[in-house]
């Protein structure tokens, strides 16, 4: 049996992204032998039909999950679905992700396979070294590079492994 690899999906009112993502992320199983692949959307409700397009694309993609609330935010979003992929889902890998299209699943092979070789901690980030802002207006670039340094030291994925957890940082 294969392990599991768990894509941890937050969403509120993301039903057109997920209409391109899950196709997206579901064509990266046959470039990851070592793992089955599975979706874990965690909606807040959304009034624009997320769920039901879920429900539906389950048709489709049998591992697909869905695991609705209350709108509480996205730090609680990702903690309730990193808590159920790892109670219900057996999930050996979790990997989160934004539905907003802003996150490449081309990239999850990559990770996967990272992961395969030691790696316990693998973070993609658009400030570490190969990471890109594509498709991001100038004032969005800016305010992304702006907020970067403004956060908690944790909240700076590119530098935080190799500054505050004592990891090695090894662009992939």
């Amino acid at each position: 049996m294969k392990q599991v690899a768990c894509i941890v999906l937050p969403t509120y009112q993301e039903a057109q992204n997920l209409a391109i993502l899950l196709p997206r992320i579901f064509a990266q199983q046959e470039k990851i032998s070592t793992h089955e692949l599975h979706v874990l959307v965690v909606d807040d409700n959304s009034p624009d039909g997320t769920q039901a397009l879920v429900a539906d694309s389950r048709k489709k993609y049998p591992n697909l999950h869905l695991l609705p609330g209350e709108k509480q935010g996205l730090g609680v979003a990702y903690q309730r679905g990193m808590a159920h992929a790892l109670a219900e889902l057996h999930a050996d890998l979790i990997f989160e992700m934004d539905a907003d299209l802003q996150h490449d699943p081309n990239l999850l092979p990559r990770f996967v396979q990272s992961c395969n070789e030691g790696y316990s901690l693998v973070i993609g980030s658009r400030f570490a070294p190969g990471g890109a802002t594509p498709g991001f207006l100038l004032h969005r670039r800016f305010l992304s590079r702006l907020g970067e340094p403004a956060g908690p030291p944790l909240w700076r994925p590119a530098r935080a492994p190799r500054l505050h957890l004592g990891l090695p940082m090894h662009p992939g």
